[in-house]
């Protein structure tokens, strides 16, 4: 029932399932502070199920934020606005929180996919939804873990990755972060952007 609300052209499940994420990001975002600044163990009790929460969250938003980019009339600018965001956030962690600073954010992945989309609308508006949200969906399970140099799927390895890929910021930004590589929050460009082309084409 949720799924068929819609008035004044707005769709109010994506605001409804939106809504329920973002105050699942702020529950999360309380335990974390919680758990590693005030050091009350609420997420380290928690073990796999922390991870699994986490996860669930930049799931649901990337896979949202591809399938509104699909609706967008505007969604260039809207890409660079979101890039800019993510380079404050960049800016602002690097100057003032040094050993938490986050490289490579959210924000500027869901920038970065929302500029590339917007660039490749035309073209990506002529294929098969159906085949390619399939597509996008097995190139996501496959390049889930490339962050930690092998092809998988939580764990789950396909085949090792050589190490000559990892190698700068360039390849960290790509997915292939070198050995000095830090960031407290990390969303390469891949795999994730193959969980935004899914939501575009859903």
């Amino acid at each position: 029932y949720i799924m068929t609300l819609k008035t004044d052209n707005r769709l109010h499940s994506l605001d409804f399932i939106r809504g329920i994420s973002l105050i699942s990001m702020i529950l999360f975002h309380t335990a974390w502070d919680l758990s590693y600044i005030y050091n009350v163990k609420i997420l380290q009790t928690m073990g796999i199920y922390a991870y699994i929460w986490q996860q669930s969250i930049c799931i649901t938003f990337i896979l949202l934020s591809g399938f509104c980019f699909s609706l967008s009339k505007n969604g260039l600018k809207r890409g660079i606005t979101v890039f800019i965001a993510g380079g404050i956030v960049t800016a602002v962690t690097l100057i003032f929180m040094r050993q938490s600073a986050v490289v490579f954010g959210i924000l500027t992945f869901i920038g970065s996919a929302m500029l590339i989309c917007s660039l490749l609308k035309k073209s990506l508006s002529k294929l098969n939804p159906a085949v390619f949200l399939t597509i996008s969906l097995l190139l996501f399970i496959l390049t889930k873990d490339i962050n930690k140099g092998n092809l998988g799927f939580y764990g789950l390895r396909f085949l090792n990755i050589p190490n000559i890929f990892y190698k700068n910021i360039f390849t960290s930004f790509l997915g292939f972060p070198d050995s000095s590589f830090s960031s407290t929050d990390y969303f390469s460009l891949f795999p994730w952007f193959f969980l935004f082309l899914s939501g575009y084409f859903l």
